[in-house]
């Protein structure tokens, strides 16, 4: 269970106005869940989720490069902002109300193909 009254306080003293905690990680993923404080200390949840093709970063089954993407899609049709980051992993993310956090954290965990997994 996340503890977001203990989270706000770590935003609110942050350099940053950030705080962050891992829900779920593996080779392939990581999924996590954030709290922004904004000016006029406003306070933003968000669940975010890296998918990546792993260390190697070699593509040797397009069929789970697919499915890669797929979720992507998934994810970005239920409002979840994409981007690519440096190392070529997707980092998706989506604001949203507290109360929301955890349904919707289940909800991606219970998605077809996930989690992610590659040859090596």
């Amino acid at each position: 269970m996340i503890d977001f009254k203990e989270m706000n306080n770590q935003a609110l003293n942050a350099s940053d106005k950030e705080a962050f905690r891992v829900l779920d990680s593996g080779p392939c993923h990581r999924i996590g869940v954030g709290v922004r404080i904004k000016p006029a200390s406003e306070t933003y949840y968000f669940l975010e989720v890296i998918l990546s093709l792993g260390k190697s970063r070699i593509v040797k089954n397009f069929e789970e490069l697919q499915k890669l993407i797929n979720l992507v899609s998934v994810l970005s049709k239920r409002g979840f902002i994409t981007k690519i980051q440096d190392d070529s992993s997707f980092l998706c993310e989506r604001e949203m109300n507290q109360s929301d956090v955890m349904e919707e954290y289940e909800s991606i965990l219970n998605l077809e193909d996930f989690p992610p997994k590659y040859e090596k």
